[in-house]
């Protein structure tokens, strides 16, 4: 839904899904396309979690919290079905799923850093760049947006939601800077990783990626995009902050029309990164 965002700040319950256990790296190593192995204490990263013929399960973060303890955050909604799909593969190993964790996610649009207006409680986990997540309640100053509009200004740059693609999406048709960051091409074996791979070896181009898009003009969920007069794909979601009047969407369109300049209801919009 389309969406004017009036405050800088947003906040909302986030669904958290704790792994725990001796044996909580291992797995997770041998079912992330990330290389959870190398994230110190404290640290995140994008990660994607793939059905084992390729096809997209989620976009998801995940911190480590200490050697036998991480944190995984889904995309709203979908906390379920990620335990779910961790408990499937989780065959003789030492590790224990949590029920989904109500902490607090905050974000700030647009800023690496919160700087004011805030008390920042200890037990706070930095996910992105702009996102918080904490078992404790921040203090906030001021007005709040819906949180579901800031995931699509997370870091000043949207970011992808269940909502946004489809049960048979695959990996790369959310760009290169999703794989780029969600995806390690030098660590061991992961359900969906013949596929990942096979893609990245040939620089294939999936058939319908995801497009970011600004425009200074008003984007409309459902508006077609257009490239040389042709429609070529629509908007899938989009938002803006009012005060700034910048538009910021996801979009889907032809592996044809890839690169090309596009345009929505005769405006021409920017192409940016999705993550």
């Amino acid at each position: 839904m389309s969406s004017e965002i009036s405050s800088p700040w947003a906040a909302q319950i986030r669904g958290v899904v704790l792994v725990e256990g001796p044996d909580a790296e291992v797995f997770l190593q041998s079912q992330l396309s990330q290389d959870v192995a190398s994230l110190g204490d404290g640290r995140g990263a994008w990660s994607f979690i793939l059905q084992p013929e390729g096809r997209l399960g989620q976009l998801l973060r995940v911190t480590r919290q200490d050697d036998d303890g991480w944190i995984l955050l889904p995309p709203v909604g979908g906390e379920e079905a990620l335990r779910a799909r961790l408990k499937r593969f989780a065959i003789r190993v030492k590790v224990s799923f949590s029920e989904t964790q109500r902490w607090h996610g905050l974000c700030r649009f647009g800023t690496a850093l919160p700087s004011d207006g805030i008390e920042i409680p200890s037990v706070l986990i930095l996910v992105g760049g702009s996102e918080f997540l904490s078992p404790e309640e921040p203090v906030l100053q001021g007005p709040r947006a819906p949180y579901g509009e800031a995931l699509h200004w997370h870091a000043s740059i949207p970011a992808v939601d269940d909502g946004d693609v489809g049960d048979d999406a695959i990996p790369s048709e959310l760009g290169e800077a999703a794989m780029n960051r969600a995806v390690s091409f030098t660590k061991g074996c992961y359900p969906g990783q013949e596929l990942v791979a096979r893609l990245d070896a040939r620089s294939a181009l999936p058939p319908r990626p995801l497009v970011g898009l600004e425009s200074r003009h008003d984007i409309v969920v459902g508006s077609p995009i257009e490239a040389d007069g042709d429609v070529v794909g629509h908007v899938l979601s989009a938002c803006a902050p009012a005060n700034s009047r910048v538009w910021r969407a996801i979009g889907v369109v032809k592996r044809s029309a890839y690169g090309s300049a596009l345009k929505i209801s005769g405006e021409p919009v920017a192409v940016i990164s999705l993550v």
